[in-house]
């Protein structure tokens, strides 16, 4: 069956499959991480769902984790030299007792995690181990 003119391919490179769409004009090449062809549908199709309601970001979005967030955050706040960089510095890390910069209890526990990782399941859950 002949596909659609911008519904994007499925592909083979090696024992995975990948899947190729289009957003604005720019290719998005992204693997499946499946050596089965249907999960490489259903992630295109997802893919084109995130374009069609304007949540798609990117495949390199899913990357992103709390911790590189926490460092553009202090950044921020760095750069506009917001009044409240010491409260920013310390969300992020803690001196230990010999003044090194160790993380924060928040950081240690979310700083790892893939930012869409996290909801309010996660959150919850944080807050009842802090109370």
């Amino acid at each position: 069956m002949k596909r659609k003119k911008g519904e994007g391919s499925v592909f083979k490179r090696g024992a995975v499959y990948w899947v190729k769409y289009y957003r604005n004009g720019k290719a998005y090449r992204e693997s499946s991480g499946s050596d089965k062809e249907i999960d490489a549908r259903k992630l295109l199709r997802k893919r084109h769902g995130e374009m069609a309601v304007s949540r798609f970001a990117g495949p390199d979005a899913d990357k992103v984790t709390i911790r590189e967030l926490a460092g553009d955050y202090v950044t921020d706040y760095r750069v506009n030299g917001k009044k409240t960089l010491f409260k920013a510095l310390r969300a992020v890390a803690r001196p230990d007792n010999e003044g090194k910069a160790t993380d924060s209890p928040l950081m240690a526990y979310f700083g790892d995690f893939r930012a869409h990782e996290v909801g309010t399941d996660l959150i919850r859950r944080y807050v009842a181990m802090r109370q």
